[in-house]
């Protein structure tokens, strides 16, 4: 198992406990991600992953333990579920979570409205300095855009319901881009995919990480995981049963054993 560098230590989870009515979903969790990896949760369904990453964004109240965050050490089960984009985290979930309506550049805008200043009354009145920060902000979507290649530049003015299933995903993810987050939490960002437009998501994910982002995501997608992932974590049944790079986790007995089951480890 790789050290953890302490001092690119993002993201710290230490005791990390959520019960529900006797059912334990996450079971005394320590676990470390290092600013500036592309980091990766697997395990069986059930495990635990989706809802360790409601606990890091506060949508559930852990039952104990901490989530720190940031250099601030900011313990983000203390946070308000709503100012925990602002501190510096962005997620994707399962289901898509879009503005149809919209069209592809309004929903990356609306990822960047907890970055800029102008309020409501300022989207009324329009004085300069608010029009000069929209059209700053609109550069700055095409330039994210962008880093999708030409599948979502070139829809930017489509409404959203334009799109396909995969390029959804995409402007999902250029979404949380936008936010300038510290760290981007990526729920199955394949999920429902082919091999090709998975190969495509790989490279789209590479991109964003070139770009300076950090990246925790889960995936049940090996291709992906193995294709992208510098550090993996595997859970099961709430708790993390392995960690380490890709061959070495998806070798580890433990893991072995929680997606095939003892009898695989006999053979």
């Amino acid at each position: 198992m790789e050290p953890a560098d302490l001092d690119n230590t993002i993201l710290k989870c230490q005791g990390l406990t959520k019960n529900f009515g006797g059912v334990l979903a996450i079971n005394n969790l320590d676990l470390e991600v290092q600013k500036g990896k592309i980091t990766a949760i697997i395990g069986p369904n059930g495990s635990g992953k989706t809802t360790f990453f409601n606990l890091v964004m506060h949508l559930y109240d852990a039952t104990s333990g901490q989530v720190v965050f940031g250099t601030e050490n900011t313990n983000l089960l203390e946070l308000p579920t709503h100012s925990i984009n602002r501190v510096g985290l962005a997620r994707t979930f399962q289901t898509l979570r879009l503005f149809l309506n919209l069209t592809v550049l309004e929903n990356v805008l609306i990822g960047m409205s907890s970055q800029l200043n102008s309020g409501f009354g300022a989207a009324l009145i329009k004085p300069k300095w608010a029009r000069e920060e929209d059209k700053l902000a609109e550069e700055k979507a095409l330039e994210i855009l962008s880093l999708f290649g030409s599948r979502l530049i070139s829809m930017c003015n489509e409404p959203a319901s334009s799109l396909s299933y995969a390029n959804r995903r995409r402007m999902e993810i250029a979404r949380c881009v936008a936010s300038q987050p510290k760290l981007i939490l990526l729920d199955e960002p394949v999920a429902g995919m082919n091999p090709t437009e998975t190969r495509e998501v790989i490279k789209d994910i590479q991109k964003i990480h070139e770009a300076g982002h950090t990246i925790l995501l889960i995936e049940h997608d090996m291709t992906l995981v193995e294709g992208v992932a510098e550090h993996v974590f595997a859970f099961d049944h709430g708790s993390k049963i392995a960690e380490g790079q890709f061959k070495e986790v998806s070798n580890h007995p433990a893991v072995v054993e929680a997606y095939l089951g003892k009898q695989a480890l006999k053979q």
